[in-house]
């Protein structure tokens, strides 16, 4: 076993996979405006990297926007874009599966396992460090989900969706 092919594949599948995730969480942070709504996309798109592997965000300050007031203002929410954790998925599977083709045996491949799970964990605490950031939203100025909500198949879903966020 090299130990330095161990490595250096841990570090391509895990490098390449927060690449790919970043793109897609930067790209949709941008589509969805909140750089313009008074946030810096760089500590937003790691954040939203850290809650794709399973992290939380708690917010602070007047959270009335999303309908939680008085003592119960005190949460975290607990989101997972599956879009970014999908896309870092199937890089990180991609990458890995075919660090394996040259025929690794048990040990190996255990060892494989051990590089990436422990890099990915390094890397999501140092993404979560740099994600960690003060960003304000004007909920005046957020988006209201309109009354009537219309899905194809279903039927309008306007009221089981809260009014407010």
């Amino acid at each position: 076993m090299r130990w330095g092919d161990v490595f250096l594949s841990a570090v391509a599948a895990v490098g390449w996979s927060l690449i790919v995730m970043a793109g897609v969480a930067g790209l949709g942070l941008h589509l969805l405006g909140a750089d313009a709504a008074g946030g810096s996309l760089g500590p937003m798109t790691a954040a939203v990297v850290v809650l794709a592997v399973g992290g939380t965000v708690d917010p602070s300050g007047d959270v009335s926007v999303f309908g939680v007031a008085g003592a119960g203002a005190e949460t975290s929410l607990d989101v997972m874009p599956l879009g970014v954790s999908l896309t870092g998925a199937l890089v990180l599977a991609g990458v890995f599966l075919r660090s394996l083709r040259a025929g690794a045996g048990g040990g190996e491949t255990a060892a494989r396992v051990v590089a990436f799970t422990a890099l990915l964990v390094a890397t999501a605490g140092g993404l979560a460090w740099a994600g960690h950031d003060v960003v304000t939203l004007d909920g005046a100025a957020l988006p209201r989900t309109p009354v009537k909500v219309e899905v194809p198949g279903i039927g309008d879903i306007g009221g089981l969706l809260p009014d407010r966020v």
